[in-house]
Parts: C-alpha cells; sequence; structure tokens
C-alpha cells in the first residue's frame, strides 16, 4: 500500500511538473517569436526603400512601401493572436506605421520617449528590449511593448519597430490551466511581484510582505530561475506548487494545488 501511495504522488506531482514546464515554454515562445519578428522587420528590404524614399521626399515610393509593410505587418498580427498592434516610429518619435490595435503610450512625451528610445544606445543593432506591464486602457488590460531599433545603410539611427504582445491574452492561457478541481496557475516577475494571479491584479500582491516565510522562500527561488517543486502556507492553507522559469522575461509561473487535494488519490488508495 505505501508503495502504491508513493508511485501515485510521484505521477502527481510529475504531472504537475510537466504542465508547468510545457506552460512557461509556450509563453517563453510567444516573447521569442517576438524577438525574431522585430528582427526580421528591422532587416527588411522594403523598410529600407521606406525610409530613403521618406528620406528623400519621393511620395509614391513611400507610399508604395508603407503599404506593402503594412499588409506584411497585417499578416504577423493575423498569425499571431498574441500580438495586439505593430508600429514603426521614427527617430523623433512620430507614428509612422501602424497596425493593429492603438499605441497605449505617446513616444514623444518624456516617460513614454525613455521607454521606446532610451535602449536605443544599449541595445543597437542586435538588442530588443521589453518593458513590463503597461496598462492599456483601450483594451481595458495590460500590454507589454517589445521595441527594436532600425537603421539606414549608413548605420545611422532611423527609428524603433514596436510590437505590443497582448497580456491579456496571456492571462486567458493561464486562466485555462488547472490542476485539479482547486489548482491554478500564476506568475510572478524578477522581483516576485504577481504578474497575473487569480486573486490579485498586477504588482498588487508582494510575496516578500507575506508573514510567511514559506511564502517568501517559493518566491526566491522562482524569481532567481530555478524549476522545482516546493510545499507552503497561502492564507492560512496548505498547498504545493511547481514552478518553471520564463527566462527570456525574466518571469517565472507556477502551479499550485491544496496538499489534501495533491494528496487525494493517494488517500483513497489507503482507505481502500
Amino acid at each position: 500500500i505505501q508503495a502504491s501511495v508513493e508511485r501515485v504522488n510521484r505521477l502527481v506531482r510529475q504531472e504537475q511538473m510537466v504542465q508547468v514546464e510545457a506552460a512557461a515554454m509556450k509563453i517563453d515562445d510567444i516573447f521569442y517569436n517576438c524577438r525574431v519578428d522585430l528582427g526580421a522587420i528591422s532587416r527588411s528590404s522594403v523598410l529600407a526603400e521606406y525610409h530613403l524614399a521618406k528620406l528623400f521626399r519621393l511620395h509614391a515610393e513611400a507610399d508604395f512601401n508603407r503599404e506593402n509593410l503594412l499588409k506584411l505587418f497585417k499578416e504577423i498580427l493575423a498569425r499571431t493572436p498574441y500580438y495586439y498592434g505593430i508600429r514603426v516610429l521614427s527617430q523623433r518619435g512620430e507614428a509612422l506605421i501602424s497596425a493593429g490595435g492603438p499605441g497605449t503610450l505617446d513616444p514623444l512625451e518624456g516617460k513614454s520617449r525613455a521607454l521606446f528610445f532610451g535602449m536605443t544606445g544599449e541595445t543597437r543593432f542586435s538588442g530588443v528590449y521589453f518593458s513590463g506591464l503597461v496598462h492599456c486602457p483601450e483594451r481595458n488590460g495590460y500590454i507589454v511593448h517589445c521595441t527594436k531599433a532600425f537603421f539606414t545603410g549608413w548605420q545611422e539611427f532611423a527609428g524603433v519597430i514596436v510590437i505590443d504582445v497582448d497580456f491579456e491574452r496571456i492571462t486567458q492561457f493561464l486562466r485555462g490551466i488547472r490542476v485539479g478541481e482547486e489548482g491554478y496557475s500564476f506568475l510572478i516577475d524578477s522581483q516576485g511581484k504577481s504578474l497575473s494571479h487569480p486573486r490579485y491584479g498586477p504588482y498588487e500582491y508582494d510575496p516578500d510582505k507575506d508573514p510567511d516565510p514559506s511564502v517568501i522562500k517559493l518566491a526566491k527561488n522562482m524569481a532567481t530561475g530555478q524549476t522545482g517543486w516546493q510545499e507552503y502556507n497561502f492564507q492560512g492553507r496548505k498547498k504545493v506548487a511547481a514552478f518553471a522559469p520564463i527566462p527570456i522575461m525574466n518571469w517565472s509561473m507556477a502551479v499550485t494545488i491544496p496538499i489534501e487535494e495533491f494528496g487525494r488519490e493517494a488517500q483513497g488508495i489507503r482507505t481502500k
């Protein structure tokens, strides 16, 4: 009986780990593919020709290339439901091309300009900058700005490309992950702050302020990029969590269930 109980517990734990690792990999892939798309757009010959046509005031050519870029952006948005919008901004912050949902920030204003353009000196040719969660009133939720600078053939800074990732879609995906009857998933950033949780909005819950040290330990293990399985106490209830990192964003996600539900199948064996 004891051997059967231990085997069942291992299988339940393994199922929990497989589920969380697969979900974390899917979210990581969303932002990895975003980086790939930004790189492809920045190297596009159509974008280079559009910039040159605008520079030399060749309006017909600029309009032709602009329409081709808009068509490309709409195709990318159609195949990628996690994208909210794609924009091209000039070196002065003007919105040159925009497809999809409206941008949430005016890049010409102080804070917004730092977000879109403060990274160009650091990332230069290969880097992509990912913002934190930015509230989007039009979406009634949050998005993540993913930006990459693009340059002229003379290696002069020409502007930035912005892909807005729809965080509400990611939240919907996380809500669909369930283990057992009372299990749920949650997501934290590199500081341990909650990004997605069924009981809290983004940044509303700080585990460092939780009175139970097991919660602080779990958040620390997750925030440092570890993969594992841990028991902890949350709001007076014992739980078990399987967690895995999302490396590209320095995030971590977990799938958690109450410990009595985790051991329910094993208890059934004992009772029988």
